[in-house]
């Protein structure tokens, strides 16, 4: 399959159903009983099924996913926007794939990932302060550090998937 029929089945498959249902239904509605608390809830059961949703996967996925809803979690009960949270979904989904399959693109996709990471914050650095601001003004200190964490340990682990992918 070609970049583009992948790319439409992403959004189709994975991006617009999972965000409904994890994001704007189970977050949406946990939100309302303690927003952090069903973020944290939420990402682990992100992690859990899909860990079960594909069994020849190791446990680590677990804990990557776990991660990556939080991140995803966090997305959305800032913005409230779907369409922000499919985006990032179907780029973490699209980045990997890209960097499977065009192997001649590797160093190109590598610094394009690291560009879509450090970019935002210099761009929107004054936005980041109002964020971390607002997210202050929600969740404790603690909370915010233990977030930062994950956050952090996921681009570790997205850079030790990609490590396993090039071993292969």
């Amino acid at each position: 399959m070609g970049f583009k029929d992948v790319a439409l089945l992403q959004i189709i498959s994975t991006a617009l159903p999972e965000e409904l249902v994890f994001r704007y239904v189970f977050l949406g509605l946990l939100s309302l009983w303690n927003p952090f608390a069903g973020l944290i809830a939420l990402s682990i059961f992100f992690g859990i099924g899909h860990r079960f949703s594909h069994p020849g996967r190791n446990w680590n996925v677990l804990i990557s996913n776990a991660l990556i809803g939080f991140v995803l979690g966090l997305a959305y009960l800032y913005t409230k926007s779907l369409l922000v949270v499919m985006a990032i979904h179907w780029l973490d989904d699209m980045i990997p794939w890209a960097y499977r399959r065009y192997e001649n693109l590797r160093g190109i996709t590598i610094g394009a990932t690291a560009l879509l990471a450090v970019l935002p914050l210099v761009l929107l650095w004054d936005k980041l302060v109002s964020v971390i601001e607002h997210l202050r003004g929600i969740y404790s200190n603690e909370s915010l550090i233990l977030g930062t964490g994950m956050a952090i340990a996921m681009l570790g682990v997205v850079y030790l998937g990609l490590r396993l992918v090039k071993g292969r």
